[in-house]
């Protein structure tokens, strides 16, 4: 999943920063639902880090189990009647993530991105609570793989790897918004016929507004040197040298 940039049509907000932090290696999180209000006994802890690696407190580094993050964010005004995104680049090994009192995403994967569109669950030009409780327990599925034991000290886990288990929000979180009408997917297959090149392209898009698409193929100095119209076709471009360094742009018509 690419990470989305800033463009004519698409803006994002860094997340970063200072989140409210509070372990529950017991799991009452869940069960007594901390997301409805302010984390109890919470402290500051930086996103994007490690959170075993912030403090000295080997209960800290040492933890097994639920993490959770909280802190609260405006949404730009200037969003209104956009679609708008929450996205985290990286939880390790799982996470659910809440708006305020909704459970908007539940996600397992340390290492893959995920987002979650929160349009109907946030207004802009107003403050929402973002809450992530994340665990870091390893098993047989997660990479890496290891298994969780219980001892007179309490949860240790068991590595087969050769790597400490380094967990939290361990990549940028963001907000972004597109219009409502917005590229989904762009898959690109390339071809040569001699001198010539060839890009086939499909465009999905979503939403009411993403009536016409304009493909264009740039080289690496930014100069175009094919355009197309619609959401499939095919670009071609003469007396090709170097085509690993060209790159394409689609853009929807709104």
């Amino acid at each position: 999943m690419l990470r989305p940039q800033d463009g004519p049509t698409r803006e994002r907000k860094s997340l970063n920063g200072l989140w409210d932090f509070a372990l529950d290696p017991a799991g009452d999180g869940r069960v007594q639902g901390w997301w409805r209000g302010t984390l109890p006994d919470a402290s500051p802890m930086p996103v994007p880090a490690s959170y075993n690696d912030i403090v000295s407190d080997t209960a800290v580094r040492d933890h097994v189990g639920d993490a959770w993050y909280q802190r609260q964010v405006w949404v730009p005004r200037s969003w209104a009647g956009d679609r708008v995104m929450l996205r985290f680049d990286s939880a390790t090994h799982r996470a659910v993530v809440w708006v305020d009192d909704v459970q908007v995403a539940q996600h397992e994967g340390g290492y893959t991105p995920f987002e979650v569109d929160i349009t109907e669950h946030v207004s802009p030009g107003r403050q929402h609570r973002i809450t992530a409780v994340v665990n870091n327990e390893l098993t047989w599925q997660t990479i890496p793989p290891g298994l969780v034991e219980e001892t007179p000290e309490g949860k240790r886990q068991r590595y087969y790897h050769d790597f400490f288990n380094y967990a939290g929000l361990h990549r940028t979180v963001w907000l972004y918004r597109t219009p409502r009408g917005y590229v989904s997917d762009v898959t690109v297959v390339t071809g040569l016929d001699g001198t010539t090149g060839a890009v086939d392209y499909r465009v999905q898009a979503a939403g009411a507004q993403a009536t016409a698409l304009t493909v264009a193929l740039l080289d690496a100095t930014g100069t175009g040197v094919a355009t197309g119209e619609g959401p499939t076709g095919t670009l071609a471009v003469p007396n090709v040298i170097d085509g690993s360094r060209a790159k394409a742009t689609c853009t929807p018509s709104r």
